[in-house]
């Protein structure tokens, strides 16, 4: 079958197949939890301490004090999940490598959509798979894994009732998901088969139902989360990666989450507005902390006391720690550079995956880069690299 043209498979082989490569991913992770046995620390002890506070007490909260601080999302599910089962560090781990398999069969499916060819499907599901940022992170407790899962597993059912519920649950992780539908509508309206005021009412119900909470437990209708004025100050006052602004510390007295959230917010504007030029300088240096900064994961994949933050490098699992922070070093360029390649060589549709990526980078340009802000992305940039990859498989074929 020439390369260019559509894939005629049928249903259940490409199922079968993509699940196939799914299950190797899995088994990777499974074998990574073995030997690298990661411990939440800093925000991610945060979301697991959470998780048990709110399955103890019924409340979200921090030491019995209601909070809205970071999205709730991630402290639900987990919540949730120590209803179920054991309230472990090692049963959060394993359902994060169920959400990473969830989103490496969505991108298949997404990428068999987008291109019509099966081959470009496995490929984004085995760049995926042995992505070793996605490897890492199936140990860390972050809200990345659920949020992928339900925006993949969302756009993989766009324009069902399905998609709107998937994507109103990911608001609740990320705010910015929001916009996700908005944009899926703008390149593929021609999918929705049912009212869109259906969609939008389910892609706004689950925000709208906690920010009333909000507006009941903490006086104000904060949209989702109380850490936005925070994150701008970030933005306005930083490098241009995360680096804690002042809000953050300890105050004598403490001052409402809301209340903070504003101040936060109005000291960033009047900085930005001050000096707009430096603001803007900030940009590259915010896309590459988002795009092509590959030592995130090995930082928090190889933390192994919980709740406290130590020095990788003086473990005893240095040896691993430098190599794989090597290989996630070098992983981000080639992505990249197979993704530029794909963007102007494959073939496919590619306007519905740029303008989620493009989406992800303004997040970044206005508030700060950070690695994990560029996650959601690899999904999308690995389906540009397997177009390239697949014209490169098509033209190795024809010259042999």
């Amino acid at each position: 079958m020439p390369e260019s043209q559509p894939s005629t498979i049928p249903a259940a082989t490409f199922t079968r197949t993509l699940l196939g490569i799914v299950a190797v991913a899995v088994v990777v992770r499974v074998l990574w939890l073995i030997f690298v046995p990661t411990q939440p620390v800093t925000d991610f002890d945060w979301y697991f301490e959470r998780a048990w506070e709110w399955r103890t007490t019924g409340q979200y909260a921090v030491e019995g004090v209601p909070t809205a601080y970071w999205p709730v999302g991630y402290p639900a599910f987990l919540a949730l999940l120590f209803w179920l089962l054991p309230a472990t560090v090692t049963v959060a781990q394993v359902v994060n490598v169920a959400l990473v398999a969830v989103a490496i069969f969505s991108a298949g499916q997404l990428a068999f959509r987008w291109s019509g060819r099966e081959r470009v499907a496995y490929l984004v599901a085995g760049l995926l798979a042995i992505h070793p940022a996605w490897i890492g992170y199936s140990g860390i407790l972050a809200s990345e894994p659920l949020y992928v899962a339900l925006t993949l597993a969302g756009l993989a059912a766009w324009g069902t009732p399905r998609a709107g519920a998937l994507l109103g649950l990911a608001v609740l992780v990320r705010p910015q998901a929001l916009l996700v539908p908005v944009w899926a509508w703008l390149t593929e309206r021609n999918r929705v088969t049912r009212p869109v005021w259906l969609l939008a009412g389910l892609v706004l119900l689950p925000a709208t139902v906690w920010t009333a909470r909000n507006a009941v437990v903490l006086g104000s209708p904060a949209f989702v989360s109380t850490n936005g004025g925070d994150n701008l100050l970030i933005s306005a006052m930083g490098k241009g990666r995360y680096t804690p602004p002042q809000p953050l510390l300890p105050q004598v007295p403490p001052v409402p989450e809301p209340q903070r959230d504003r101040s936060a917010r109005q000291t960033a504007v009047g900085v930005i507005k001050r000096d707009p030029g430096a603001w803007l300088a900030k940009i590259p240096a915010k896309l590459y902390e988002t795009f092509l900064n590959g030592r995130d994961a090995p930082y928090w994949a190889f933390q192994f006391e919980k709740g406290k933050l130590g020095d990788p490098g003086r473990t005893a699992y240095r040896s691993g720690f430098l190599i794989y922070r090597q290989v996630c070093d070098v992983a981000p360029y080639v992505l990249l550079g197979l993704a530029a390649l794909g963007l102007v060589w494959g073939r496919g549709e590619k306007k519905s995956a740029a303008i989620q990526i493009l989406w992800i980078a303004a997040l970044s340009v206005v508030f700060f880069g950070n690695p994990r802000f560029g996650f959601p992305a690899i999904p999308f940039l690995s389906y540009f690299a397997a177009l390239a990859l697949d014209r490169l498989i098509g033209v190795a074929s024809r010259d042999q």
